[in-house]
């Protein structure tokens, strides 16, 4: 009965959300159900994001900053701010990994899903473990992910070419996503991603 209320805050998609949750896990913590602590999630992006702008400042070559750093930055804040207020925002599962000051590692529940990098180069990049979804055999592991894909989160998901930083052979272009303009579209591409990861995993 506890739970059922809490998903009463009339958003009709049935499940219990992180924030819905929280008051029930803390109930379970305080009378020693559970020792098990919900992930600091905001902390564990404001630490990479300080490396992502970081980079942002130093960088003179990047892609992100034809216009200018200022639109850059406004671009790569809404990435951020996809991820961070969207689906991916769960602390029953979802952890970034410090893997160096490249990149942190994507877990999500016990399995590496993937990696966001950073780098002077490229600002920001998500890429998908096809391993971990697919397994060691499957070949066709791109198109396949594109199948479960809404036709317009396809066309931002490519192969990985050459070597690079991080984990995974499917490529997310998040600079292409940010050119939506709409923090509202970013989300929901991030968060049509991450169902088809969850479908998997």
């Amino acid at each position: 009965m506890l739970i059922d209320d809490k998903d009463g805050n009339g958003d009709g998609d049935g499940e219990i959300s992180t924030e819905e949750f929280k008051p029930v896990w803390q109930i379970l913590i305080d009378t020693n159900l559970t020792n098990v602590k919900l992930e600091n999630i905001t902390e564990q992006w404001k630490n990479f994001e300080t490396i992502i702008f970081e980079n942002l400042e130093k960088t003179k070559s990047s892609k992100w900053i034809k216009n200018d750093k200022k639109d850059a930055k406004a671009k790569v804040q809404m990435i951020l701010e996809g991820f961070q207020k969207g689906n991916w925002n769960n602390q029953l599962y979802f952890r970034l990994l410090n893997a160096g000051k490249t990149f942190r590692n994507i877990i999500w529940g016990k399995k590496q899903i993937g990696s966001i990098v950073s780098t002077q180069g490229d600002i920001i990049t998500l890429y998908i473990n096809e391993k971990s979804i697919f397994g060691k055999d499957e070949k066709d592991f791109v198109n396949i992910f594109k199948e479960h894909l809404k036709e317009k989160t396809q066309i931002f998901i490519e192969k990985t070419q050459g070597s690079h930083y991080g984990v995974g052979e499917i490529q997310v272009n998040l600079f292409a996503i940010s050119k939506l303009d709409s923090q509202n579209k970013v989300t929901e591409i991030l968060n049509d991603i991450l169902d088809v990861i969850r479908k998997f995993v």
